[in-house]
């Protein structure tokens, strides 16, 4: 695991000069488990009045009746489910005991279909600890902090004080 500290530095390198872009540490900084509707909530009080979106995989679609709260979750944030280029379409008949049947057309209007992109945040990791490049994977100046701080490596993670 790489810390929080420095991930959150790697998101302010791969953003830098996109105003669009915000990183949010509220999770980080709250400590201990880190639920959804946790951070939501404080999302929804923080950005009062403004539409939340809660970005996820198809995947996890299914699942999602199990996570804490799920009701709430889709009451204070539309899931935007994204499925990738190829795959079936996501199944919403897990949120129909969760939502109206209004909210549940709405939650099928926003999901999104990724483009094909042959590129994984654990394919960059295995490259790395066998010391390939990852060159084009990642924006230049994160693919440098990797590089310096030897991340990724085998056995040699850098903790949270050896990072600047």
């Amino acid at each position: 695991m790489t810390s929080s500290r420095t991930r959150v530095e790697m998101l302010d390198m791969a953003t830098a000069g996109n105003e669009r872009f915000a990183i949010s540490t509220i999770e980080i900084d709250r400590g201990g488990v880190s639920f959804t509707i946790d951070t939501l909530t404080a999302l929804s009080a923080e950005f009062a009045g403004a539409a939340l979106f809660l970005l996820m995989g198809a995947d996890s679609l299914s699942e999602m009746p199990t996570w804490r709260k799920p009701q709430e979750i889709c009451r204070l944030a539309i899931p935007l489910v994204v499925r990738r280029a190829g795959s079936p379409a996501p199944d919403f008949s897990s949120l129909i005991p969760l939502v109206a049947a209004e909210r549940l057309d709405e939650i099928r209007d926003h999901q999104v279909e990724m483009p094909v992109i042959e590129l994984s945040s654990t394919e960059i990791r295995q490259r790395v600890a066998a010391g390939r490049t990852i060159r084009y994977r990642t924006p230049r100046a994160v693919e440098k902090f990797i590089e310096t701080h030897k991340l990724y490596r085998q056995h040699n993670e850098v903790d949270d004080a050896a990072v600047p």
